[in-house]
């Protein structure tokens, strides 16, 4: 598990390096490669909050598992994009992911460790944030100088797939909080909204 928040906070990192080169490869305007950088960490913060609600009702590792698999597949489409606009769609399909598996990580720690252990795993899974953060420019700056933007964005797909697998089979499984399944679509709407 600590694999894949570093994985989504190092390609956070790469992503902010390759704008200059992506922007002068798709001929972007300023402005436009502006919404690239910034399409995944909006709807991210738009969606987390419904995302940590439905991790509570369908079961943290579904939903860290599957956040982990929209956020490969949009790695692959950003990878692939031939415009800007198809990259900051693609950008938004990985905040997606960014938002399922950010927002369901600490839950499972919760259900994971027992209550002595879960100061630790929750540092842990911090750290891991951290230096995928340090390490993301770095070796983004790296790819993209060595392979290309686009190699270095899909560099993160098979990372994220195997690590996305690796969780829903290895993670112990969850049923959800075993309620009826309440979930407020028009708040969670209004929430995205505003803080969209």
């Amino acid at each position: 598990m600590l694999s894949g928040t570093a994985l989504v906070s190092f390609q956070a990192g790469l992503l902010r390096v390759a704008l200059p080169v992506i922007r002068a490869d798709l001929r972007a305007s300023i402005g436009a490669i502006e919404v690239v950088g910034l399409a995944g960490l909006v709807v991210t913060t738009a969606t987390v909050v419904a995302f940590g609600r439905l991790a509570d009702l369908l079961g943290a590792r579904r939903v860290y598992s599957l956040g982990l698999v929209v956020f490969a597949v949009g790695g692959a489409l950003s990878a692939l994009a031939p415009t800007v606009g198809l990259l900051a769609t693609a950008q938004a399909a990985q905040g997606l992911g960014w938002s399922m598996a950010v927002s369901s990580a600490t839950p499972l720690l919760v259900g994971t460790f027992p209550p002595e252990r879960r100061g630790r795993a929750v540092a842990a899974s911090h750290m891991a944030i951290a230096i995928g953060l340090a390490t993301g420019p770095a070796a983004g700056g790296l790819l993209v100088e060595r392979l290309g933007w686009r190699v270095a964005l899909f560099a993160v797909v098979p990372a994220a797939l195997a690590v996305g697998s690796l969780s829903h089979r290895r993670l112990p499984g969850d049923a959800g909080s075993g309620l009826r399944p309440r979930f407020d679509l028009a708040g969670s709407v209004a929430l995205a909204v505003a803080l969209g």
